[in-house]
């Protein structure tokens, strides 16, 4: 049965992969960025391969924003059945050249975008008794490296937020699943995407962070066409 999934950070290589897989399978998929371009560049392959496809400009650090688009969507495409955050800066920049007002903004994209869209999503999935939230983080959130003193530190924190808010809906008895992806630093594209379509289709944490070892899949043709397009 087709679901609805929503995927923010369109412009991440993951997002692209993780939206063609998802619309392969007959998903209505969302795609969320705050850069145009790249949510009409998706949204635009992903209808030409036959995908029922919507996309939504926003910026998840403003939550009033976030509750807009996830009403918007749920009007346009239906009730959202897999929520997943893939925004990312991977960026090399040393501490010491980091601006406050830049270290400030990658923290709320990073960490609090995860924070606004999990508190605007799982409600509507409490209500409904099922849903499943993906949040998709790197090694850097559990071992922070040179370069990525930002990165790592939103990171680590959208980490424990994913385990505090599990064990509060473990508590509960709640149906609603969510599941933490985490890229290894070796691992491709096709390898990651592949981790967020098992995590959403209920695959064990354990599965997800051994993604590293599992072989790539081929990339599928609309995920190579949008490429194509950016270069």
């Amino acid at each position: 049965m087709p679901r609805v999934v929503a995927i923010t950070g369109a412009c991440s290589e993951t997002a692209v992969e993780a939206a063609a897989r998802f619309a392969g399978r007959g998903d209505r998929v969302a795609l969320l960025s705050r850069t145009p371009i790249a949510v009409d560049e998706l949204v635009t392959a992903l209808r030409r391969s036959g995908a029922d496809a919507m996309g939504v400009v926003v910026d998840t650090t403003d939550p009033d924003a976030v509750e807009s688009a996830v009403a918007r969507i749920e009007v346009e495409l239906g009730p959202v059945d897999v929520w997943v955050n893939t925004a990312d800066d991977p960026r090399d920049r040393s501490f010491r050249d980091h601006e406050p007002r830049e270290f400030r903004a990658i923290t709320e994209q990073l960490y609090l975008g995860h924070v606004h869209t999990t508190m605007a999503v799982l409600e509507r999935m409490r209500e409904r008794g099922r849903g499943t939230i993906v949040h998709v983080t790197s090694a850097a959130a559990r071992r922070g490296r040179a370069g990525q003193s930002a990165r790592s530190g939103a990171e680590a924190a959208v980490r424990g937020f994913h385990e505090s808010v599990t064990e509060e809906l473990r508590t509960e008895g709640s149906p609603v699943r969510l599941a933490l992806v985490e890229r290894g630093e070796g691992d491709s594209t096709a390898t990651a995407a592949s981790a967020v379509v098992r995590a959403a289709a209920g695959s064990s944490p354990r599965e997800l962070t051994a993604a590293a070892g599992l072989l790539a899949a081929a990339a599928t043709g609309v995920g190579m066409a949008v490429r194509r397009r950016r270069r």
